[in-house]
């Protein structure tokens, strides 16, 4: 045999194999085609929003294509104007409330100064009995 021969010979080969590969895949997706995938596909639910929310959202991107194009002074300032008139005022503390807040953090912390203390002193009792113990031990 020529080298040609050879040549011609071996793609053959390889295109029997080929051709035997692609009918078992073609077994494998008809025999698949029946079942349901239990994976995930990847879609996810979409969150739903208010239409005031997407009615919000429109305007505040219109508002920056408008200041992206150099149109800001008629576009954003609406918007803007908006905001600040839905803001609620500040609510302040009365200095009645203020004075019970003062007071009921220095109970708080005199309180935690009383406990501290107190265990301490449980401590160093604690510590005397102990010690008095060994002795009286070391000594008999």
């Amino acid at each position: 045999m020529s080298g040609l021969e050879t040549i011609i010979d071996q793609l053959e080969h390889q295109q029997e194999a080929i051709n035997r590969a692609l009918s078992a895949l073609r077994d494998m997706s008809i025999a698949t085609e029946g079942r349901t995938s239990t994976k995930h596909t990847g879609t996810r639910t979409r969150r739903k929003m208010s239409a005031e929310t997407r009615k919000r959202m429109a305007q505040a991107q219109q508002a920056r294509w408008a200041a992206f194009r150099g149109e800001a002074a008629t576009a954003a300032a609406p918007a803007k104007a908006q905001k600040k008139a839905a803001k609620p005022a500040k609510r302040k503390l009365s200095a009645q409330a203020i004075a019970n807040i003062r007071a009921g953090v220095k109970r708080r912390q005199a309180a935690a100064k009383k406990q501290a203390s107190a265990a301490k002193k449980t401590a160093a009792t604690k510590k005397r009995v102990s010690q008095s113990a060994e002795a009286a031990s070391a000594g008999q």
